[in-house]
């Protein structure tokens, strides 16, 4: 069951935070931006023995961040009224009466009762059995305090930090963060190391998920900010991981019910959405599918393709996913309506891969024919094609292409089951060949470290490189995999590295 938390709920969080460290000046933009009153003192029974001590200047700095009701700061203001015409304060009593908020709603709600406070002023004469009427200064303190306190809400200090805390213990009793990190950068949700530590390449096998007897995973993928590891099975089940134990997340309460995701087919393909809560599925009959992660539910299915999907991707905006499949086609749907847009045929063998461009005007598309594919999006027309595999003295393709790997600069790694990585720009120009005698086997996946220092190359022998990419060599790689992989993935922020084959486990290095 998931729970709502109110925004007015944060920026109270927030405005406590602000007010426990002297920020005054933030303090006081936030709350009237916002609209939102902390309403809470740092120690009701001392602003309440305040009052009732008639510590006024006290007081009134307590309520600069409290949203009192009119009536109670009627009663309030008049009352310090009556005490300063006492002690003959006439001067700072005009001012109260004719300056301060309550006051000007008292004269609208009630012109008799402030025109009694102004006949007082103006006799200049005080008469407590005329202003207290019946009562005394001491009670009527103490009825004053107590309609006071009782509008406020009691509130632990340090609300914030305390949340935080509390969330970080939860994080490591679950195996999220590592129960030895002792510094954590709390915005960026990881540990406070040097951004050397952060491209360490991975050497200790820590961990591993393993499957039933007969299970394995088809596919696998990471939430863009690194939050959820899913994998697909071929017994249909999508499953959400805990990447530090290599247990299942029983923190999702669908998963912790055994309520799992799950497809009639083989899953053979998984994307996250920018969100990192939306996720795909397709499957080997065609079928796909949009689930919401946290909640495991099921959003909308359709079956774009008559034969298995082999990749989605969604565009940047968020808007289309691109499919790729065995039936030789690309298929541009819209998420809402999850209704075919565009239908991209061209290749004549299956297409592995396909992505979208950043300015969303092309898809670029991989196939096992040894083609690579530029397609118009408005016309659905195919504007380029290229074979980064052809070999020059015969002019033959020589492998299929695999799969593309966007950079952060927009070029891409373009894989073959060849000993040669290609690296190509927006346009289809080969920028860079990376064909080394390291390389002894031909290439089957490749994934990036977090700030793309290392290109990792997984060999079909299930050999791992590391390949530094600024000082343009090899460096040594302790990680090593099953052969003949079906998926090979780097986490988003973290130094870790997995693959997934036809066995039963998935090896966790880092």
């Amino acid at each position: 069951m998931s729970l709502e938390i109110e925004a007015n709920d944060v920026v109270r969080l927030i405005l406590q935070f602000l007010k426990e460290n002297n920020l005054s000046n933030s303090f006081s933009v936030l709350q009237e931006e916002s609209q939102v009153s902390l309403n809470t003192v740092d120690d009701p029974e001392m602003f309440k023995s305040n009052i009732i001590e008639g510590n006024w200047d006290k007081v009134f700095e307590e309520l600069n961040s409290v949203q009192m009701p009119s009536k109670n700061l009627v009663d309030l203001f008049e009352h310090v009224f009556y005490e300063l015409m006492e002690i003959g304060e006439v001067g700072t009593a005009r001012s109260v009466l004719r300056q301060t908020d309550p006051m000007i709603v008292l004269r609208e709600i009630d012109p008799d009762r402030y025109l009694k406070l102004e006949y007082m002023l103006a006799k200049h004469t005080f008469d407590p059995s005329q202003a207290y009427q019946g009562t005394t200064k001491e009670k009527r303190r103490r009825d004053i305090a107590q309609k006071l306190t009782s509008q406020m809400e009691v509130v632990e200090p340090s609300r914030l930090l305390t949340l935080l805390g509390q969330a970080i213990k939860f994080n490591k009793e679950n195996g999220i963060l590592s129960k030895e990190t002792s510094a954590l950068d709390i915005f960026k949700g990881e540990n406070a190391t040097s951004g050397s530590d952060e491209e360490r390449i991975p050497s200790v096998n820590y961990a591993n998920i393993k499957f039933a007897p007969g299970s394995f995973a088809e596919s696998g993928c990471f939430s863009p900010n690194g939050s959820f590891f899913v994998t697909g099975s071929a017994d249909g089940f999508i499953e959400v991981w805990n990447i530090q134990t290599g247990q299942l997340r029983t923190d999702l309460e669908y998963q912790a019910k055994e309520n799992f995701m799950i497809m009639e087919n083989h899953v053979t393909a998984l994307r996250f959405a920018k969100d990192n809560v939306t996720l795909a599925s397709g499957s080997n009959q065609g079928e796909l599918s949009i689930w919401n992660v946290q909640t495991g539910k099921l959003y909308k299915t359709s079956r774009p393709h008559l034969k298995g999907i082999t990749s989605i991707n969604f565009s940047f905006d968020q808007q289309y996913i691109v499919t790729t499949s065995f039936d030789n086609t690309i298929k541009m749907l819209g998420i809402k309506s999850m209704s075919c847009l565009k239908e991209f045929r061209g290749h004549t063998s299956f297409v592995n891969d396909a992505l979208f461009t950043r300015d969303g005007l092309s898809v670029i598309s991989a196939s096992s024919d040894g083609s690579i594919r530029f397609w118009n999006v408005k016309t659905g027309q195919c504007s380029k094609v290229i074979h980064p595999f052809k070999d020059p003295s015969n002019n033959m393709v020589s492998c299929s292409v695999l799969s593309l790997n966007v950079m952060k600069n927009s070029h891409m790694t373009v894989v073959g089951n060849t000993n040669t990585l290609s690296i190509i720009d927006p346009n289809g120009k080969i920028v860079k060949n990376i064909s080394k005698p390291e390389i002894d086997a031909p290439i089957t996946h490749v994934a990036f470290s977090n700030s793309e220092t290392y290109a990792y190359i997984l060999l079909e022998t299930g050999k791992c490189l590391a390949f530094n990419m600024q000082h343009d060599r090899f460096e040594d790689c302790a990680a090593k995999f099953d052969k003949d992989s079906i998926g090979f993935l780097h986490h988003p922020t973290k130094s870790i590295l997995l693959a997934y084959t036809e066995s039963c486990k998935i090896n966790l290095w880092r």
